[in-house]
């Protein structure tokens, strides 16, 4: 005799095999509507994201392109005090990821092991970037007083 049809079976067999699929389904985290909620989240985390950042960008063009007076304009007077913080800071963060992107196109996926630490998968590139941050910001800060030479 072949296979048997669900409807044949016995209705506690049934019964079993759904509780089993839905514990397995549950276990794994694979059910629609989470699916969904992490579509969701996602969609408006980087949307979110992208919205502050665009309004932040807008912002400091047109506080750079048009100041009005040079010593009460607020951009200005920021990359006067700051300077360090408003460009260095995220100039770093950007040479560490371009750091980081090119060393994963040219050889692969990266890991980070360190005295029984092992880091692979997505943790190894987000902790070699804080890695290359900190070393670039570091060496900015020991750089940053030193006089020009004459």
């Amino acid at each position: 005799m072949g296979a048997t049809d669900v409807s044949e079976r016995p209705e506690s067999e049934n019964t079993d095999e759904i509780l089993k699929a839905t514990s397995e389904r549950h276990a794994r985290g694979t059910y629609a509507s989470d699916a969904r909620l992490r579509k969701f989240a996602t969609w408006a985390a980087v949307l979110g994201a992208m919205a502050m950042v665009s309004y932040f960008a807008i912002f400091m063009m047109i506080q750079t392109l048009k100041p009005g007076n040079p010593e009460t304009s607020w951009i200005i007077n920021q990359f006067r005090q700051n300077f360090a913080a408003t460009l260095a800071v995220p100039l770093s963060a950007v040479a560490s990821f371009c750091i980081v992107t090119l060393l994963r196109v040219t050889t692969g996926p990266i890991e980070v092991e360190a005295q029984g630490i092992k880091f692979s998968g997505a943790a190894g590139p987000i902790i070699f970037w804080i890695l290359c941050f900190i070393v670039i910001v570091f060496g900015e800060k020991i750089l940053w007083g030193l006089s020009p030479c004459a």
